[in-house]
């Protein structure tokens, strides 16, 4: 701070530096004799957003961010100025005082200690920046070293740099969230850094700014805030100069600090104690009112202020509203220096009627989540904390969850109809092959404003406890009830049933079994001439799978449908092989990650447990339960089938498995082999298809086989295979036609 010593008058710039720091020893060794107890405040407890400015006379103003002043806090060094602030993780505050020492107050604004610390061997203390650990680094201009101190003011370490600017030392000080880099100006045009955790001086950050240059801030993204005199410079991560914020007619913007809203910063003019509150992004003016110094205002802090080298913890949402039942999840973000903080463990208290407590880890982004469930009406605080560096607790702002007794539910019931082949009622009869779908009425005091679901199943009995199919679930919005998925059902009789899950205003309902039924009469089917199965076996092994097979005619076609689980990057394939016969690939689809096959043979004379292995070709690195990848296998043996016709093969990372096929001959049969790397999840065929093989493995795959239910009579003819749900899983899918 030689903008004392160097600029201020000509006769004090002519006097030796070393009769001034023998004038400010002595006043200080006098001092020592006093006791701190003597030194007080109005004891005005800090708060967030509060704007602490040096104003000198060893006293620091507490103004409200509007600008009225709230409490003056006072220690007992007597010291001319007030200089640069920095807080703890215990909120404490730290004022350097440019006469060799700081005063140390508690965040209820009381002194703790004062003088704060023993002579600096940099001479006058003019800034200070505190990291996780809470060690307090202090600068000041009569020499070029930062002091290390602990938070009870002992000198841990004096650490040389090279000089900086006019006044040759470290004046303003600010430590990155990196905990090793300190940022510090000496009144000139350069901001220098020096790494005190290798010990080495680092290039420069910015030089050529427009001196002399004082305070100066890092924020969270990198970019540093500078105070130069008449104006504020904005540097970006490079250094650069990218925004500056004069302010006409004042020459010595001296302090500077960070808002806790992350959006504004605090600078003030260090002759008229004028105090500018300033966007960052617009540079517009926020609020600004006077300190009214009492020699200068020569520093600036903000409680709660952003300091990039403390940790943090932060919880949201800040309120929120449930029934009594029903849950509730705050979310508790850590962060150190402005980064996210991972494998943190977070303690969560919430207090009021449903007191209870929790704790949860940090992912990735910092946060840690706590789910509770509300038994009793009224309102809980809800608190977060972990343990910092330093090993104390941090805690964050205090959040609120209010539980209201939930809403009386109201009876309801559901009337339905059965449509299909133009006839519609409770009961129908419709020819195979029909689509019928069913459809519901919600009615209820409270039905015009229900919501949840409604789900249609499809029973073989009059008692609804022997599920055919399940005919879909939809959403309901008051008494409009969507209809079902259209079902196709084989020769007999049904009894459908839709079932009302309820919401907070009306109860669950279900109608009544009988009060649907449909009957499904058979329609006389001419016979065709076509493939069909001579014999079918499975096999499912890690790294291979034999299945053993026995046909009952000689010279069938022999077709092997093999799927396979992968490594995470794919890539994936399998070789067939035995029962004497010679195998050919005809068709391969692992895009998706998984692996689909065909692959064919023509058996000469009959077989008889006669085994056919499929083995994957990539073994490492394996799979999650350290077995190798799962491997299965479905062999089907044709007859009445020459050879096989067109192959198609379809994949996709996201979606319902689905793929087309062009008949090219009259009279064949469609299958297909597939596979889900993502999940174990039963496959839901359309009714005019049969699932002829499905498996799961236990890292979380499925293989199925499947063809359509009958022979395309056509050539020509576009066949589809395909799998209404899952929705939204990966598949690797082959199709082939049996001629």
């Amino acid at each position: 701070m030689s903008r004392f010593t160097i600029t201020r008058s000509t006769t004090v710039t002519s006097r030796p530096l070393g009769f001034a720091l023998s004038i400010a020893l002595a006043a200080l060794a006098l001092l020592m004799l006093i006791d701190a107890s003597m030194a007080s405040a109005n004891g005005v407890p800090l708060k967030e957003g509060d704007v602490l400015a040096g104003v000198g006379s060893a006293q620091v103003k507490n103004f409200s961010p509007t600008g009225t002043l709230q409490d003056t806090l006072t220690d007992n060094t007597g010291a001319a100025y007030t200089t640069g602030m920095c807080f703890d993780s215990e909120h404490n505050l730290y004022v350097t005082d440019f006469a060799m020492t700081m005063s140390k107050y508690s965040d209820e604004g009381n002194v703790l200690i004062s003088p704060f610390s023993a002579p600096f061997a940099s001479g006058h203390p003019e800034s200070c920046t505190v990291d996780a650990s809470n060690n307090i680094y202090a600068g000041g201009p009569s020499s070029a070293s930062i002091e290390k101190l602990n938070t009870s003011g002992e000198l841990l370490e004096s650490i040389p740099v090279e000089s900086a600017g006019r006044t040759g030392g470290t004046d303003w000080v600010d430590l990155a969230a990196d905990q090793c880099t300190i940022y510090y100006t000496g009144e000139g045009s350069v901001v220098d850094r020096y790494n005190v955790c290798t010990k080495t001086q680092e290039a420069p950050f910015a030089s050529g700014l427009p001196e002399p240059c004082f305070a100066l801030r890092i924020r969270p993204n990198g970019e540093v805030l500078v105070a130069c005199g008449s104006e504020v410079v904005r540097l970006n991560t490079s250094g650069e100069v990218v925004q500056t914020y004069p302010i006409p007619g004042h020459a010595e913007l001296f302090a500077l600090n960070l808002d806790p809203d992350g959006t504004t910063f605090w600078t003030g003019d260090i002759d008229n104690g004028e105090i500018y509150h300033l966007d960052i992004e617009t540079g517009a003016t926020v609020n600004e009112f006077n300190s009214s110094p009492n020699s200068s205002l020569a520093g600036l802090a903000v409680v709660g202020e952003i300091a990039v080298s403390a940790p943090s913890i932060t919880l949201i949402p800040p309120s929120g509203e449930d029934p009594v039942g029903t849950t509730h999840t705050v979310t508790a973000t850590v962060s150190e220096g402005g980064k996210p903080q991972m494998g943190v463990t977070v303690t969560f208290k919430a207090t009021g009627p449903n007191a209870q407590t929790g704790t949860g880890t940090t992912n990735a982004s910092g946060e840690a989540t706590f789910t509770y469930t509300g038994e009793h009406a009224g309102t809980d605080t809800i608190v977060a904390s972990f343990i910092n560096k330093s090993a104390t607790t941090d805690e964050s702002n205090a959040v609120t969850e209010t539980w209201t007794e939930a809403a009386h539910a109201e009876p309801t019931s559901l009337s339905t109809t059965l449509s299909g082949a133009g006839k519609s009622g409770g009961s129908i009869s419709v020819p195979e092959g029909t689509v019928v779908k069913d459809s519901a009425t919600l009615s209820g005091e409270n039905a015009s404003s229900a919501t949840g679901e409604v789900t249609y199943k499809v029973y073989s009995n009059s008692e609804c406890t022997a599920l055919v199919t399940s005919a879909g679930s939809v959403s309901v919005s008051g008494t409009n009830v969507p209809s079902s998925n259209g079902e196709q059902l084989a020769p007999g009789t049904y009894y459908w049933q839709a079932s009302y899950g309820g919401d907070s205003a009306n109860e669950p309902s279900t109608s009544p079994c009988g009060s649907e039924v449909e009957t499904v009469t058979a329609v006389e089917k001419k016979k065709t001439v076509g493939p069909s199965v001579d014999g079918i076996t499975s096999a499912q092994h890690y790294n291979e799978a034999t299945a053993e097979l026995t046909t009952e005619e000689s010279g069938d076609l022999i077709v092997a449908f093999v799927a396979a689980d992968s490594p995470f990057d794919g890539g994936q394939t399998s070789t067939v092989s035995g029962g004497g016969l010679t195998w050919t690939l005809v068709g391969r689809d692992n895009t998706a990650r998984g692996d689909a096959e065909i692959w064919v043979a023509r058996a000469s004379g009959v077989l008889t447990d006669d085994p056919i292995t499929a083995a994957v070709n990539e073994l490492a690195p394996g799979s999650p339960t350290g077995h190798g990848y799962d491997e299965t296998i479905t062999v089907v043996a044709f007859k009445n089938a020459p050879g096989i016709g067109p192959v198609a093969t379809f994949d996709s990372t996201k979606g319902a498995a689905s793929g087309t096929l062009t008949t090219t001959q009259a009279k064949t049969w469609v299958w297909a082999i597939g596979d889900d790397w993502l999940a174990s999840v039963p496959r839901k065929v359309p009714g005019n298809q049969k699932l002829w093989h499905e498996a799961t493995d236990p890292v979380g795959d499925t293989y199925w086989v499947q063809s359509t239910k009958g022979i395309a009579r056509k050539a020509g003819k576009t066949v589809k295979i395909n799998d209404p749900k899952p929705k939204t899983d990966p598949f690797d899918l082959v199709l082939v036609d049996i001629l």
